[in-house]
């Protein structure tokens, strides 16, 4: 019969490009704004953060309680078009803490009456400067710079040199701590 018969039927596929803008490189807590970047053949309806946000652009703190265990946060984002077509995507927060370490120029068990010298790099790892804050209670200290500071142990004890510093570039806070024991002399007798 030769009989042929030809039927055709437009189908639209509808689909997500999904993409968000995270800060590539924190200190916590930080208060920040997630950017949905995505593009859709038809309307996003819906957003779900990995943050527990349903806003498209959330502001959002992170804070250590979202840490991995790989010390960084994985953020995602979960979207749903008119259509119903859902997409995900994904990127990774890297979090770190600036530093510096407190170096002493001497003993860490001394003699009363001893001057130490303390110093510090007043940079930090990723080359911005470190506003440095000693905390050397009860002792008079003579600060050369921010950097170096000379302390006179005339007491006994155990003591706790602190310093807390915060990163001028980001606003990052850090710390570090040396104990110094101070013991008397010993006293020389003799006899006759």
């Amino acid at each position: 019969n030769g009989c042929k018969d030809t039927h055709s039927k437009t189908i639209d596929v509808y689909g997500i490009d999904a993409a968000i803008a995270v800060p590539e490189l924190i200190c916590l807590p930080h208060e920040t704004q997630l950017l949905d970047l995505s593009e859709g053949d038809t309307t996003i309806v819906a957003w779900q953060w990995s943050i527990g946000s349903t806003e498209q652009n959330p502001d959002h703190i992170f804070t250590e309680d979202q840490l991995s265990e790989s010390e960084n946060i994985l953020v995602e984002l979960t979207l749903t078009d008119a259509a119903g077509c859902e997409e995900s995507t994904s990127e990774l927060v890297e979090v770190y803490e600036p530093e510096t370490n407190i170096v002493l120029d001497g003993n860490q068990i001394i003699c009363s009456g001893v001057e130490l010298q303390f110093t510090a790099s007043d940079i930090s790892q990723l080359g911005f400067a470190l506003d440095l804050d000693w905390d050397f209670d009860p002792f008079e200290a003579n600060t050369n710079s921010d950097s170096i500071l000379s302390v006179l142990f005339d007491q006994s004890g155990v003591y706790t040199i602190y310093l807390n510093y915060e990163e001028a570039g980001t606003s990052c806070l850090g710390s570090d701590s040396i104990n110094i024991t101070v013991i008397e002399p010993p006293t020389a007798l003799f006899s006759s």
